[in-house]
């Protein structure tokens, strides 16, 4: 994979999230890939105690990092979102 870089976003799994959540990440870090990690409402998910939830997304962002050298990690939620349907606000706290 040479000089291309990669990072690994975990984000949810709606499909109107999935190439801005990209398209920023690789425009804001210079980075060729992102590896995407998908889970309903990850926000809340990573932010709470689903210990068997996190392990898997901890699992899966492992590979990434080891697989493909990825030194960086963003957590993309977002409003109207299905598995965590709160405000626009809470989501950015």
């Amino acid at each position: 994979m040479g000089d291309k870089k990669f990072a690994t976003a975990i984000n949810c799994i709606d499909g109107r999230t999935q190439m801005p959540v990209s398209d920023w990440v690789k425009e804001k870090y210079s980075v060729s890939y992102v590896d995407m990690i998908t889970e309903p409402g990850c926000d809340k998910v990573v932010c709470g105690t689903d210990d068997v939830t996190i392990e898997k997304i901890k699992s899966k962002a492992l590979i990434s990092i080891n697989a493909h050298k990825s030194s960086l990690v963003v957590i993309a939620g977002h409003h109207d979102c299905a598995g965590n349907p709160v405000s626009k606000e809470e989501h950015m706290t």
